[in-house]
């Protein structure tokens, strides 16, 4: 995603932008020095305004669409402060102070760059909303996506019969075991695999008709996240809830449901494209959603450089602290393997500035998180090179082992500063399970998996029979495993899965229903991922082993007759 913009004359204007905001903050300083009632109180409040309309004019100009926001929100906080309580004005000139002093600090950061970032002055707008009790704007506030093309294979699929809407409440919960191990951070990468399992079925079987790609478009967003190409915020983790609600509203489809939501399901959407353009993901969902909206060349502008940006514009918060750690450490693995690659006393002069500036931007980036120590070994670095380029030397063995002593020393220290650690505490350890029964947990959990790999075989080879053949000793195991675990009574769940392998799978292989084969695919699949999260927490959600037992129920139905269409294709 890339925005462009008219900078090339806002070195030009900066100062009169400057004088502006301090025309601003002098006209509020006079509003609380007076009695708000009397006419100084006023006309203050009126020069205020008038500053602040001849700086939306400049930024419509300019074409900033984050500071004419801004600016349009600080015209509305100022004209509602003389009705304000005196005792809340204090409060409320304040927060118009912090956002001018930030519009000119945005304007000084991005004056030099090839095109606007007004994602960048986004949480300054909320946070000035915040005051106001105003509603937040989202991510996508900046963004767009437009329909270009129609999807490939693309075909309709309304919720019009009861059988469908039975259908999405299942997926629903399927969704939602997944999203509880997210939220609860026990299992974060197996419950988005349990996500985007359910958003899959969802687009192959309940489309709604108001926005047919919504599942899909979601499912996208959860690979990104899968990927750690986009960081898994508290407002990103909002989004998951909205998901949840629209697959609820498919139970509810009727004309005039359909046009209350059309907005919100709209406005959804548009957050997850969003999303999907900034978080750099290559996978060949999120790529064909990209090229959907054609944005596949818009890729300049990531999650990554948009939080990199936040830092230096604001300075570093605890939150932002893990991902600099991140660039800092990549930075130096980068440098460190280039200089692994250069041949001692045959270093060209064109290299040695190369890595000189390399070095000054990583010097640039410690200065953020203002550890002295840090740059103070850089500063050794960078003198050295810059010795050694004045005077034409050759770069010897002893300055490239300095060099690399000084990159050494920096990476272990950011590496093991708490501050920086990108570790989180996903669980307590006291509820871990014991040694004796995680050995079991694990046993049981290479079990599963194999008994995955079989089916996965089975159905990739046009369903033979005989690969089928381990598949109910596996289940056993995975029985006695759960009732060594005490997790509660499966045992049917397992009995009925042997039953129907054997009974119907084995007899009539390539005759069984593909409904009965989803069916079987979700039991195991969920039973599975219950033993994923168990290695993390001993209390994984009760809903995990309640959805295999759903699931279950509706397999044992199909069974009952075996000339029944939905279990057997005679």
């Amino acid at each position: 995603m890339q925005y462009q913009s008219s900078l090339q004359s806002l070195d030009l204007i900066l100062d009169d932008i400057e004088k502006e905001t301090e025309q601003v903050i002098n006209q509020l300083n006079l509003f609380l020095e007076s009695n708000s009632k009397d006419d100084e109180a006023q006309s203050a409040i009126i020069q205020a305004e008038s500053h602040l309309h001849r700086l939306k004019g400049v930024f419509i100009l300019l074409e900033l669409p984050g500071c004419l926001t801004l600016t349009n929100d600080l015209l509305a906080v100022v004209k509602k402060l003389p009705s304000v309580k005196p005792r809340n004005q204090s409060k409320l000139t304040e927060a118009i102070y912090t956002a001018t002093v930030r519009i000119v600090k945005y304007v000084r950061h991005i004056k030099h760059k090839r095109h606007d970032l007004p994602e960048l002055i986004l949480p300054f707008i909320n946070e000035l909303r915040t005051t106001i009790n105003a509603k937040q704007l989202p991510e996508s506030f900046f963004f767009e996506a437009t329909q270009k093309k129609k999807r490939k294979a693309f075909q309709s699929a309304v919720i019009i019969t009861e059988q469908s809407a039975s259908k999405s409440r299942y997926l629903r919960q399927m969704y939602q075991i997944g999203l509880i191990e997210v939220l609860r951070r026990t299992n974060v990468s197996g419950g988005l695999k349990m996500m985007q399992n359910a958003l899959a079925k969802l687009d192959n079987e309940c489309r709604p008709p108001l926005y047919p790609d919504i599942w899909w478009i979601a499912s996208a967003l959860v690979d990104s996240l899968a990927s750690k190409n986009l960081k898994l915020t508290l407002k990103r983790l909002k989004l998951f809830s909205l998901i949840d609600r629209q697959i609820k509203f498919l139970e509810h489809n009727s004309q005039q449901n359909r046009q209350e939501n059309k907005e919100s399901i709209s406005s959804l959407a548009n957050e997850l494209i969003y999303l999907i353009s900034i978080s750099n993901q290559k996978s060949e969902l999120s790529c064909e959603v990209l090229s959907y909206f054609e944005l596949n060349n818009q890729l300049e502008i990531t999650d990554e450089l948009i939080r990199k940006e936040l830092v230096f514009l604001r300075g570093p918060g605890e939150d932002d602290f893990a991902s600099l750690s991140e660039a800092l450490l990549t930075e130096i693995k980068e440098i460190s393997a280039e200089l692994q690659l250069l041949n001692v006393g045959k270093v060209s002069q064109s290299d040695i500035a190369h890595f000189k500036q390399k070095l000054i931007n990583l010097n640039s980036l410690l200065s953020v998180i203002q550890v002295e120590e840090h740059t103070l070994r850089m500063s050794v670095a960078i003198d050295l090179l810059d010795k050694i380029e004045n005077q034409q030397q050759s770069l010897g063995h002893s300055d490239m082992n300095i060099i690399k002593r000084v990159l050494a020393a920096i990476e272990s220290s950011i590496s093991d500063q708490d501050t920086l650690s990108h570790v989180n505490d996903l669980f307590d350890c006291s509820l871990s399970l014991s040694d004796e029964k995680e050995a079991i947990r694990s046993n049981t959990h290479k079990t599963i998996k194999s008994l995955i790999i079989n089916f996965s075989r089975f159905v990739d080879s046009g369903r033979r029979a005989l690969l089928l053949k381990n598949i109910p000793e596996l289940l056993k195991e995975t029985k006695e495993g759960f009732l060594l675990l005490d997790l509660g009574e499966t045992s049917r769940i397992f009995d009925d899965c042997v039953k129907y392998v054997t009974i119907h799978l084995m007899n009539a292989p390539t005759r069984t229903s593909q409904e009965s084969m989803d069916l079987f695919a979700d039991i195991v699949g969920s039973l599975d991922f219950y033993l994923e999260t168990l290695k993390y927490t001993n209390a994984p959600s009760a809903k995990i082993l309640k959805f295999a037992e759903n699931s279950c129920f509706e397999l044992r139905k199909l069974m009952k007759n075996p000339v029944n269409k939905r279990i057997s294709n005679f």
